[in-house]
C-alpha cells in the first residue's frame, strides 16, 4: 500500500503520511517525542529541596535562600524562587522578629512551666513586662528552661 492510498483512506495529506513513516523508521514510534516546549529552570528535585529547606528553617529570608542556591551553582531569580515557594503554600511568610514578651504571654509561659514541673514558682512581672529576679532561668532544675518560653 503506497502513501497515496493511505492518505486517501485516512483523509490526510500525503506529506503528513511521509513524515509519520519517516518518524517511525527513525524512532520506532509515532508518539510525540520529548523536548518540546520551554525547558524548566528548576527541576522538581531542586524545588522539593528548596521547600524542605524553608520548612526546616522557617526564619530564613528569601534573599538568604537565593544566595545559598547561587553558591550551590544554580542560577535563579528572586521571582522564580518566590514562585516555587508560593506553589508550595509558603507565600508571605514573615517570621516573628520579637518573641512574645507581653506580661500575659509571660504569665501563660510560666503557667506551663508550673504545670510541667509541679513546683510552686513565684514570678513577679514588672510594668515593662520584664521579670524581676529572672536569674533562675539560667539553671532551673539543672537545665536551661529558656527554650520553653521562646527566649534565645
Amino acid at each position: 500500500m503506497g502513501y497515496k492510498a493511505i492518505a486517501k483512506q485516512f483523509h490526510v495529506p500525503i506529506p503528513t503520511i511521509q513524515f509519520i513513516v519517516k518518524k517511525y523508521k527513525m524512532f520506532y514510534t509515532v508518539s510525540t517525542l520529548k523536548g518540546r516546549g520551554r525547558k524548566l529552570k528548576v527541576d522538581p528535585r531542586l524545588a522539593r529541596k528548596l521547600v524542605r529547606h524553608v520548612t526546616d528553617n522557617p526564619r530564613i529570608t528569601s534573599k538568604e535562600l537565593l544566595d545559598q542556591t547561587i553558591e550551590s551553582g544554580v542560577q535563579l531569580s528572586m521571582k522564580t524562587l518566590k514562585r516555587i515557594l508560593n506553589k508550595a503554600g509558603l507565600r508571605g511568610c514573615r517570621p516573628r522578629t520579637n518573641p512574645l514578651h507581653m506580661p500575659r504571654h509571660l504569665q501563660s509561659c510560666f503557667f506551663l512551666v508550673q504545670m510541667l514541673f509541679g513546683k510552686d514558682l513565684h514570678i513577679v512581672i514588672n510594668s515593662r513586662g520584664s521579670l524581676s529576679g529572672a536569674g533562675f532561668l539560667c539553671d532551673f532544675f539543672g537545665q536551661n528552661m529558656s527554650f520553653l518560653c521562646g527566649w534565645n
